[in-house]
């Protein structure tokens, strides 16, 4: 099994999941901000959760991309980090946001599995027995 080669999978798979994932947020955001229908009483701090955690998957995706040729490790903890931060406000959504609709459901649902996987893989990638032998 080569961690690297897996995370690296779900990094590319989330670059085309992130673009749908952060349009549908932030227009199911804004879509509850000017209903009359659903009340929402803590949007704006369902807003800024949502922001963090929409600019803290870009971050991690082009923090990534930079640092991979030059420091594989670096990259990969450092995308291990903005996935924390992107799951925590995962939970946020599940736990404590209030409505959630369905399409959110949906949505973070998959962004969800997706994160845990990655996490995952990450710590996979400092395990030394999880790693590949290198052949010179």
């Amino acid at each position: 099994m080569d961690p690297l080669l897996a995370f690296e999978v779900l990094i590319y798979l989330n670059v085309y999941f992130y673009p749908t994932f952060a349009v549908a947020n932030v227009a199911m955001w804004a879509a509850k901000f000017t209903s009359s229908v659903f009340p929402t009483p803590n949007i704006e701090r369902d807003g800024l959760i949502m922001g963090t955690m929409v600019s803290s998957e870009l971050f991690k995706l082009l923090l990534f991309r930079k640092l991979r040729p030059k420091r594989e490790g670096i990259a990969v903890a450092i995308a291990v980090i903005f996935t924390t931060i992107s799951i925590l406000c995962l939970l946020y959504v599940f736990i404590n946001q209030e409505p959630v609709l369905k399409l959110e459901y949906g949505m973070d649902s998959i962004m969800m599995v997706l994160l845990i996987t990655e996490m995952f893989y990450g710590a996979f990638v400092f395990i030394p027995c999880c790693n590949k032998p290198v052949v010179d």
